[in-house]
């Protein structure tokens, strides 16, 4: 072979070679856009739900359901729970978008849904709430030193009290019960959360605390274990309740030794539920309920979650359910159409 056919064959061989790099290359970059475009994809749904105070059972509740979502769907779902004063705050948080789901107690959403705009959401935008679920029912606690005066209602007059967080169901609840015994601007309301209203008790700081909540709640078992309370009972303020508010209310009882040392008491009662928007997509909503339902001991690791119940769950009046949520208790034979 002549030297230049030679170089000739060595030149195409080096092109050869170029040109399979070259198509080696281009595929390895398609190959690396289209993977990134199914990461895009794939990527993990964005779950936020609004809990409650710290040390209550809405916050307890919500990691529950963070653990139970993650425990179905794995990496598809990347779950946050938030810290919150509470229902009302809660449903702000819905309307405003920052919560997918939030617990809220039914009154609350009840008054959200007859036009009262809860705090901080814009005046143009509309919430359609919609439930998920009933998930247990709430007790009003008003919780006094065992030693204090405090028997009955009337006895707050003049008294100092803690009702809740400016913007939690506490303190909604709270105000329309002392409304209702004819004590509104008759006791000295002080907005303390939970934690801070029992730690003002034990200073004598204030002279009782209201606290709504599921059954036990673990920071008055707490407080229960290290000082004598007692609870004051609130069964006579269902009545005129109702006849103002309507059935969300009903009287239920605190049994004696919930807390250690503490008798039984008749108290107010409503429902607590799962709450979101008509604007949650349906696949969103599916896969929340049905992780709520598919993971009893997880749920049931919070007190409150053993009461969860399919056949009860849908009973979420006067809130309606969502559409995705409503289809999931009709393929569990639990609704009818």
């Amino acid at each position: 072979m002549t030297a230049r056919r030679s170089a000739e064959v060595g030149w195409r061989g080096r092109l050869h070679r170029m040109s399979a790099l070259f198509v080696a290359l281009l595929l390895a970059t398609v190959a690396a856009v289209a993977s990134g475009c199914g990461a895009d994809a794939t990527a993990p749904e964005r779950i936020v739900i609004a809990g409650g105070v710290d040390g209550g059972v809405y916050a307890r509740y919500a990691a529950a359901l963070s653990q139970a979502l993650t425990a179905s769907l794995g990496r598809r779902v990347q779950v946050s729970v938030l810290s919150t004063a509470g229902s009302v705050d809660n449903l702000r948080r819905l309307a405003a978008g920052s919560a997918t789901f939030a617990i809220c107690a039914a009154d609350a959403v009840a008054d959200a849904m007859a036009g009262v705009r809860p705090v901080g959401a814009p005046a143009t935008v509309r919430t359609d709430y919609r439930a998920v679920a009933r998930l247990y029912d709430d007790y009003i606690h008003l919780v006094v030193k065992a030693e204090s005066p405090i028997a009955g209602l009337a006895d707050l007059r003049g008294r100092r009290v803690a009702v809740g967080g400016s913007t939690s169901g506490t303190a909604f609840v709270a105000r329309r019960i002392l409304t209702a015994a004819g004590l509104s601007g008759q006791a000295v309301e002080s907005e303390l959360g939970l934690s801070e209203g029992l730690d003002a008790l034990d200073r004598g700081e204030v002279d009782a605390v209201f606290w709504s909540g599921g059954l036990p709640t673990g920071r008055v078992v707490d407080a229960a274990h290290t000082e004598r309370l007692r609870l004051v009972p609130l069964g006579d303020v269902v009545s005129p309740l109702r006849a103002e508010y309507g059935t969300v209310y009903h009287q239920g009882r605190i049994p004696a030794e919930t807390y250690a040392g503490v008798d039984g008491v008749d108290t107010v009662a409503f429902p607590d539920l799962l709450m979101t928007t008509s604007q949650t997509p349906d696949r969103i909503v599916r896969d929340v309920i049905t992780a709520l339902f598919a993971h009893p001991e997880v749920i049931g690791s919070v007190p409150t979650g053993q009461l969860l119940n399919r056949a009860e769950a849908i009973f979420t009046e006067p809130v309606p359910l969502h559409e995705a949520a409503l289809d999931y208790f009709r393929r569990e034979k639990i609704a009818g159409g």
